[in-house]
């Protein structure tokens, strides 16, 4: 009974130390932005006829929607929000929080950033929307 009481106070567990990182896909990062950018759910992603004409015409395998949430929506974002702040930094803004109320009756709140620019409009970025929970 002591040999072994002394055999658990001696082993120690050892600690994983070391991060995997893993490379991502170059391929992914690009379908994740295309699809973004053309305003396409990534849910369509699981639509059989669509995934197969994609594989069949890129001769990739096709991540599934969770695959681009979890490993590359971030990414996208991160990358967008770092173009905004490249383009509105030589720029004078100006800032509107707006309230509004959309079809289905919820109260939503956009922010939106715009340039002033002299020779032409200013460019148009919306940052943020949510829903509130009332409006006045």
């Amino acid at each position: 009974m002591i040999k072994r009481r002394e055999m658990f106070n001696t082993i120690t567990q050892q600690m994983i130390t070391h991060t995997y990182t893993t490379k991502k896909s170059t391929f992914n990062m690009d379908l994740c932005k295309a699809l973004v950018s053309a305003n396409i759910p990534l849910n369509k992603l699981s639509n059989k006829v669509f995934r197969n004409f994609l594989e069949s015409y890129t001769r990739k395998e096709i991540p599934y929607e969770t695959t681009l949430r979890k490993g590359y929506i971030d990414d996208c974002f991160i990358e967008t929000m770092q173009k905004i702040r490249e383009y509105i930094s030589d720029h004078k803004i100006w800032i509107s929080i707006d309230e509004t109320t959309d079809a289905e009756g919820r109260f939503i709140a956009n922010v939106i950033i715009v340039t002033l620019e002299a020779e032409k409009s200013g460019k148009i970025f919306l940052l943020n929307t949510e829903e509130l929970e009332k409006a006045n």
